[in-house]
Parts: structure tokens; sequence; C-alpha cells
């Protein structure tokens, strides 16, 4: 059981440390690919699309990420109760 808890905390802090590589690069790519797309024809059109898809997909991530936290917080709170009883 302990080997879980320490593993699901590893876990956490690995997502964390990737948060930081991940936005940064995220923000890069959007400015970079709006930088590209707006001068070609039609390149209005394919930045709000690109904003749009953008957004959505950082709503979907960080929704997804604080899921993931929250359920592995959980089961390590779990845990701990179960240790303490026996």
């Amino acid at each position: 059981m302990l080997d879980i808890s320490k593993a699901l905390l590893r876990m956490n802090q690995l997502n964390l440390r990737w948060l930081y590589f991940g936005i940064p690069f995220a923000l890069c790519w959007i400015v970079w690919f709006m930088f590209e797309s707006y001068p070609k024809v039609g390149g209005e059109m394919i930045c709000y699309g690109g904003s749009v898809g953008f957004v959505l997909g950082a709503a979907g991530g960080i929704l997804h990420c604080i899921r993931v936290r929250h359920k592995a917080k959980e089961a390590i709170h779990d845990i701990e109760e179960y240790t303490k009883d026996n």
C-alpha cells in the first residue's frame, strides 16, 4: 500500500513538471501558428479556428489534469486512512 501511495505522489509531481514544459511550448506553438497562418489566403479564419481549438483543448486538458490529481489525492487519502486503522 505504501508503495502505491509513493507512486501516486510521484505521478502527481511528474505531472506538474510536465506542465512546466507543456504550457510554454503550447504558447510558443500558438504564436508560431498565428504568425504562419495569418498572411495566407483565408488566414484570418484559420487563426480564429486555431484559437478556438487551442482554448477548447487547453480547457479540456486542464479539466483532465485536475480530475487525475483529485483522484490520485483521494486514493492517497484512502490508503492513509486504511493504514492508520490497521
